[in-house]
C-alpha cells in the first residue's frame, strides 16, 4: 500500500504542476504581450477584426508574431453603444514594445493579474 501511495504523488503532482502551466500566459524572452480595446459596441452587429491593429504594428516596423481576443474581466453594464470589453492582444517581439505604446497599445503585464483576464480566438461568424 505504501508504495502505491508513492506512486500516485509524484503522479499528481506531474498533473496539477501540468495543468497550471496551461494557464500562465505563454510568451518566450523575446516577445511581450500587448493589447488595444476593439472599439466594438453592444447590440452592434460589428465582428472583431484584429488584423486591423496589426497591419498597423507592422506597417509601423513592429513585428507581430501573433494576435487573438481578450476580455479584462470587468463587468459592464448592459447598454446599447457602450463599450462591449473585447480587447485585441498581440504576441510582438519585444524590441518593439516602445514602439507598440507609442501607438497606444498597453502591455498585457498591466492586465495579466486581473483574475478575470482570458485571452481567446476572435470569432468571425
Amino acid at each position: 500500500m505504501s508504495i502505491r501511495k508513492g506512486l500516485i504523488s509524484p503522479v499528481f503532482a506531474a498533473v496539477v504542476i501540468n495543468s497550471l502551466s496551461c494557464t500562465a500566459v505563454k510568451v518566450s524572452a523575446q516577445t511581450v504581450e500587448v493589447f488595444r480595446t476593439s472599439g466594438l459596441k453592444q447590440c452592434s452587429e460589428e465582428k472583431p477584426a484584429p488584423e486591423k491593429y496589426a497591419t498597423m504594428l507592422e506597417s509601423s516596423g513592429v513585428k507581430v508574431r501573433s494576435y487573438a481576443c481578450g476580455s479584462d474581466g470587468s463587468l459592464r453594464a448592459q447598454v446599447c453603444d457602450q463599450d462591449r470589453g473585447v480587447l485585441y492582444v498581440y504576441e510582438i517581439d519585444a524590441a518593439g514594445l516602445p514602439k507598440a505604446l507609442e501607438l497606444g497599445f498597453m502591455d498585457v503585464k498591466r492586465i495579466a493579474g486581473n483574475q478575470g483576464y482570458r485571452k481567446y480566438a476572435c470569432d468571425k461568424s
